[in-house]
């Protein structure tokens, strides 16, 4: 289809319309992305009702094309209630501003509300096909570098080529706001590289 997008797999970017011809190992699955998508996702569960989705985790996928923003609601209710059709749900904005090689990142405060809803929630943000950055801050404050996941900070995954934050639980009903700083890198050489260590390391 018309736009940019990003293969997840590999980080590699096509512009469409277009007919691609793709090789994948047989532990990938091709999923494509559109650029300056944002994309909500759990921990790890065995049901959905194991344990509440926190941290929420947010995979903000670089912006592609003229285009400086871009922003996505997430839905959340109570799961297993018909309270929703009684308006007992919530939506959260998301917000991604892109400005030469700064990436800001919005987390609105929830709008609703529903039976059981957290209060408090930890946040995630996931930053794949990017260079490691040389600051990030949180609400203005300077977010520390990471060594382990059980510590609030940014870590990079040198495997994915992502920048990876987390936050503590902050309220709900405060807007969160990230500012991570890049270096002035071509960012064509970040295309396609995780692909490309990955069939290395598959070929090893």
């Amino acid at each position: 289809p018309p736009g940019t997008w990003i293969e997840w797999s590999s980080g590699a970017v096509l512009k469409g319309p277009a007919r691609a011809e793709r090789s994948f190992g047989l532990d990938e699955i091709p999923v494509y992305v559109r650029a300056g998508a944002i994309i909500p996702m759990q921990p790890k569960m065995l049901h959905t009702g194991e344990k509440p989705a926190d941290p929420l985790i947010l995979n903000v996928f670089p912006i592609g094309g003229p285009q400086l923003s871009s922003s996505t609601r997430i839905y959340d209710d109570a799961g297993d209630t018909l309270g929703y059709k009684k308006n007992e749900f919530t939506w959260t904005e998301v917000r991604e501003t892109q400005r030469s090689n700064s990436t800001k990142i919005e987390i609105l405060p929830v709008i609703g509300s529903y039976p059981g809803m957290p209060h408090q929630r930890g946040y995630e943000v996931r930053l794949p096909v990017s260079w490691p950055p040389q600051s990030v801050t949180f609400n203005g404050q300077k977010v520390p570098f990471s060594h382990d996941f059980a510590t609030p900070g940014w870590r990079y995954d040198g495997d994915r080529l992502t920048t990876i934050i987390s936050l503590p639980k902050q309220p709900v009903t405060s807007k969160v706001e990230l500012t991570i700083a890049f270096p002035q890198l071509p960012e064509s050489l970040l295309q396609g590289a995780v692909g490309t260590i990955a069939g290395v390391k598959r070929a090893m």
